[in-house]
C-alpha cells in the first residue's frame, strides 16, 4: 500500500530547497530514516516503511511516495497516521501538499461500499412499502410531485415508472422526494377540480375554508408517513449523502471518518431493519385480527368435536395396511428360513448346536 504525496512550494515560502525541508519533515515523525526506509511508531507498535522522493528543480516540486507492505485495515491507519503527521508539521506551510494517490483510503472505501449499497436499497424498500400501502397502484400520482415526474417519465413508460419510480432517482432526487415539503394537489387544475362551477354556489363557508386550507397544505412524504417510524431525518440523510459522496466518488478519507462513517451507516441500516419487521407485523395484525382468529378458533372445535375417532383411526389402519403388509411378510419368510436351516442342523446331529424350538408363526392374510 503507498501514498503520493507532491510537495510545491509556495511563492512567498523562504527559497529552501523543497527536497531536504520534506527529508527534514520525515525524520522528525519517524525514527530511523535511511536512504530509502524508515520505521514509524504507532499505537505501541514498530512498523518498516519504505519511500522514494524525486524533486524537479524547474518547477520546485518534490515527489514523495510512502510504501508499507501488505494490505489491512491496520496497514491502512498507519499510512493514514503517516500523512496526518505530515499535514501537521509546521513545515508544511511552505508548500501547497497534494495527496495524488492514497490506498487507505482506497481500502476504506471498499469497506464501505457495501454498507452504502445496503442503506439505500433498504430505504428504498422501506419507503416502497408505506406508500404502496397507503395508494396502492395510485401511490406515483399521489407521492410525485410534477416536477419530479417529469424529471424521468422520459426514461420510462409509465406502467414501468408505478413499478420502477424509486429506482430512477438519484440519491439527491430521493431526498427531495421524501424531505422536501409540497402540495399533492396540482395547482393548474385545482380551481376545476376542487371549486366545480355547480357545486361552488352550494358550499358553506366552512366548507370553501377547508377547501382552501387543502389547496394551501405542505407536507413532505417523509413527515407525513414516516417521522414517527424511523430514526431518520433530513439532516441525517443529507448527512449520509455527503459521506456517500466522498465515497463513491473515491475522495480522500481518513480513518476517523471511516469510522464515523461505518457506525453511522450501521445504524441506520438496523433502524430500517427495524422498520421493515414492524411493516410486516402490522400487515399480520391487519389481516389477522383478533376477531378473525377467534373465529378460526370456534370453526376449529366445532370440527374436531364431529369428529368419529374410533372411526378415523380404523380408517388410518386401513390406509396404512398395503404399506407394511409386504415388510411384515418379509420378515415372516425370513425367520422361516433361519427355523428351517435349523431343523436340519439337528437332524443331522451336527456336535455342539443347540437345536431351537418349532416356533409357529401367525399366518397373515393376503388382501383380497
Amino acid at each position: 500500500m503507498k501514498t503520493n504525496y507532491i510537495f510545491i512550494r509556495k511563492e512567498s515560502s523562504p527559497n529552501y530547497q523543497s527536497k531536504r525541508i520534506v527529508m527534514n519533515i520525515l525524520n522528525s515523525i519517524c525514527k530511523s530514516v535511511e536512504e530509502s526506509a524508515f520505521e514509524y511508531e504507532y499505537n505501541n507498535n514498530t512498523y518498516q516503511l519504505s519511500f522514494d522522493i524525486n524533486h524537479q528543480k524547474n518547477l520546485d516540486q518534490t515527489f514523495l511516495t510512502v510504501i508499507i507492505n501488505g494490505k489491512s485495515l491496520k496497514k491502512a491507519e498507519v499510512l493514514d497516521n503517516i500523512r496526518s503527521s505530515i499535514n501537521k508539521d509546521i513545515r508544511r506551510r511552505n508548500f501547497y501538499l497534494i495527496t495524488s494517490y492514497d490506498d487507505s483510503s482506497q481500502l476504506f472505501c471498499e469497506k464501505l461500499y457495501p454498507l452504502f449499497s445496503e442503506y439505500e436499497r433498504l430505504l428504498r424498500n422501506v419507503v416502497y412499502n408505506i406508500v404502496t400501502e397507503q395508494f396502492g397502484y395510485d401511490w406515483l400520482n399521489n407521492t410525485f410531485t410534477t416536477n419530479l415526474m417529469n424529471d424521468i417519465k422520459r426514461f420510462e413508460k409509465r406502467n414501468s415508472l408505478i413499478e420502477s419510480a424509486l429506482y430512477e432517482l438519484t440519491l439527491n432526487q430521493l431526498g427531495d422526494y421524501l424531505f422536501t415539503p409540497f402540495c399533492i394537489l396540482d395547482t393548474n387544475n385545482t380551481i376545476d377540480d376542487i371549486f366545480p362551477d355547480k357545486e361552488i354556489e352550494k358550499m358553506d363557508k366552512t366548507v370553501l375554508i377547508n377547501k382552501i386550507k387543502e389547496c394551501k397544505t405542505r407536507v413532505s412524504i417523509w413527515d407525513k408517513f414516516f417521522n414517527d417510524s424511523i430514526n431518520l431525518n433530513k439532516d441525517l440523510f443529507k448527512k449520509i449523502q455527503k459521506k456517500r459522496n466522498v465515497v463513491m466518488h473515491s475522495k480522500i478519507i481518513d480513518y476517523k471518518e471511516y469510522l464515523e462513517t461505518r457506525e453511522l451507516l450501521k445504524n441506520t441500516i438496523r433502524a430500517l431493519k427495524k422498520q421493515l419487521g414492524n411493516n410486516i407485523n402490522s400487515y399480520l395484525e391487519q389481516v389477522i385480527n383478533p376477531a378473525f382468529a377467534e373465529a378460526l378458533t370456534r370453526m376449529t372445535q366445532q370440527l374436531l368435536a364431529s369428529v368419529d375417532f374410533t372411526k378415523l383411526s380404523r380408517m388410518m389402519a386401513k390406509s396404512i395396511q398395503p404399506v407394511i403388509e409386504p415388510s411384515v411378510q418379509a420378515l415372516s419368510k425370513s425367520i422361516e428360513q433361519s427355523l428351517n436351516a435349523t431343523r436340519a442342523v439337528a437332524k443331522n446331529n451336527v456336535s455342539g448346536v443347540k437345536v431351537l424350538p418349532t416356533v409357529t408363526l401367525p399366518t397373515i392374510k393376503k388382501k383380497q
